[in-house]
């Protein structure tokens, strides 16, 4: 029993420092490589504890130890050079550009519209038209430049009551007509078709994304060519 509390205070104290020496990076910033090492030292320290006899407790902190080394090594390389930071951790990566969806560069990054949309909406921001700028950093985190005749102003400020827009209707994603979203605004698949031709679009395969609002807004952004 003794041996056992041993072994898992020497060990927590062992992966504690490691840790420490390692930096201080926020865990939602970490890179891949950050994130690579770190799920290896906790297999390591999974692996020293849950041997009975004890056997494997150095193997595995002598290997914890060259990773922190080669973590370490690699993270003084990468502050030299900025070609290897960028292909160690990757460069942050812009999917609205000027108020317009980069659909390629989305495709490129495996990075969908319903991921775009969830992240957006833990910023507090529920319409794309309101984004100037949306880059992906190296973490996978979404920084937003809101347009500035959107920013945010207390309504109460202004003397206004409360809004009534609620969120808008998203009738187009990725080429695809959002039926669902059409029916809730009580019209059907016709009636889009002709509001899209209306503005230009008259086949919905050609339109990224489009959402229009309660009171009539339309945004709409075609596919890249």
């Amino acid at each position: 029993m003794g041996a056992w509390i041993g072994r898992t205070v020497l060990v927590y104290g062992f992966v504690l420092l490691v840790m420490r020496l390692m930096g201080r990076r926020e865990i939602g910033k970490l890179s891949v490589v950050d994130l690579v090492v770190s799920i290896m030292i906790a297999e390591l320290s999974a692996v020293a504890l849950e041997d009975p006899a004890g056997g494997r407790l150095w193997h595995a902190l002598g290997t914890i130890a060259l990773l922190a080394g080669l973590q370490l090594a690699v993270s003084h390389l990468s502050l030299r050079s900025r070609r290897l930071r960028n292909w160690m951790e990757g460069r942050p990566v812009a999917v609205i550009e000027d108020g317009r969806l980069l659909d390629r560069r989305m495709k490129e990054l495996r990075y969908s519209l319903d991921d775009l949309a969830v992240q957006l909406r833990e910023k507090g921001i529920f319409r794309v038209d309101d984004v100037e700028t949306a880059v992906i950093e190296p973490s996978g985190k979404l920084s937003v430049r809101v347009k500035d005749a959107r920013q945010p102003v207390s309504r109460g400020d202004l003397g206004l009551g409360e809004s009534g827009d609620g969120l808008p209707a998203v009738v187009v994603m990725d080429g695809e007509i959002c039926a669902d979203a059409v029916a809730r605004l009580g019209k059907d698949e016709a009636w889009l078709r002709r509001e899209l031709a209306r503005r230009g679009y008259p086949d919905p395969a050609r339109i990224f994304y489009a959402h229009v609002d309660r009171r009539g807004r339309w945004y709409i952004d075609g596919k890249d060519r």
